[in-house]
């Protein structure tokens, strides 16, 4: 959308070189009247509205804007829906009641010797974590948000 200095109403090189432009990036160009008016000139189409499809535009058109330009305001509206977000459920913890005495406890009393003895740094990891959130579940109150 914008000034392309390319008059579409003529039928030179220029207009035949942006129009192939158009066709072969598969883009339409929207059917407008003449958008630039100069004094002593004949009016041109110098602001097509290119899109790349037009099944999503509810409107669109031109305005003119002798006040401060010789060219006319274009404007184009789409009809879109956005995207509905995902719920998404979040697990907090609750460490209101955590008691750290007891729970340091229960963590030094891990036997950690399977975590050691794992292959892979992401097995490792998998039996660390689970290890430590069965300790958290013990000791700390789970809470569902969204």
């Amino acid at each position: 959308m914008g000034d392309f200095n390319t008059c579409l109403i003529k039928h030179d090189s220029r207009s035949t070189q942006l129009r192939s432009i158009v066709d072969s990036t598969n883009l339409s160009i929207l059917p407008s009247s003449s958008t630039h008016h100069f004094s002593g000139c004949q009016p041109s189409l110098l602001d097509p509205i290119i899109v790349s499809s037009t099944d999503h535009i509810s409107v669109h058109g031109q305005f003119p804007a002798e006040a401060f330009s010789y060219h006319d305001l274009v404007y184009l509206s789409y009809r879109i829906r956005c995207p509905k977000p995902k719920p998404r459920v979040v697990m907090q913890r609750n460490f209101k009641n955590f008691e750290e005495s007891s729970f340091m406890r229960d963590l030094g009393g891990i036997d950690w010797d399977a975590v050691l003895r794992a292959q892979t740094i992401d097995l490792k990891m998998e039996i660390f974590n689970s290890m430590l959130i069965q300790i958290y579940d013990i000791h700390v109150h789970s809470v569902l948000s969204s």
